[in-house]
């Protein structure tokens, strides 16, 4: 996280993100603490194509995943960024339904979703400019406000 955190502002330049978001990058991940939770191995890139799914009676289950992006250790929550992005697309009864299979409450908290939003920034394959184009938005002005909308 060291690493990825003294390249992240490049990272997102780099990935043409407005001028207004990369200048509030640091202070945001400043005020967010990380920790060092038990480290776990991550998939790293969790997209609809990568869930197998069967029929099961009139509803649809998942029944495994396929992924061949190199796995790496670290945070759980780091794969959480994967699962609101790239697999739920901000669906939010996914994302309820994905949080409540991982063990999580509806609604887990400010803290909880501003650590993700922080994995977002941080994220080896994030593009936050990207994700503006398909994640809800609703004119959000602040990391804060980011968090609660995709995370919260």
């Amino acid at each position: 996280m060291r690493t990825r955190r003294e390249a992240v502002v490049d990272h997102h330049r780099e990935q043409e993100l407005a001028p207004e978001w990369l200048e509030r990058i640091p202070d945001f991940l400043d005020s967010v603490d990380l920790a060092t939770p038990p480290p776990v191995l991550l998939h790293t890139e969790l997209l609809r194509e990568h869930v197998l799914v069967r029929p099961q009676g009139e509803r649809w289950t998942v029944s495994g995943l396929l992924d061949f992006e190199p796995s790496m250790l670290g945070a759980a929550e780091y794969e959480f960024v994967a699962a609101s992005v790239y697999l739920v697309g901000g669906e939010e009864t996914l994302w309820r339904g994905f949080l409540r299979g991982y063990g999580y409450a509806d609604h887990p908290g400010e803290e909880f979703a501003r650590r993700c939003l922080a994995y977002t920034l941080l994220h080896q394959y994030s593009s936050l400019r990207r994700y503006f184009t398909w994640m809800p938005e609703s004119g959000q002005r602040s990391f804060d406000q980011l968090a609660r909308l995709w995370f919260g």
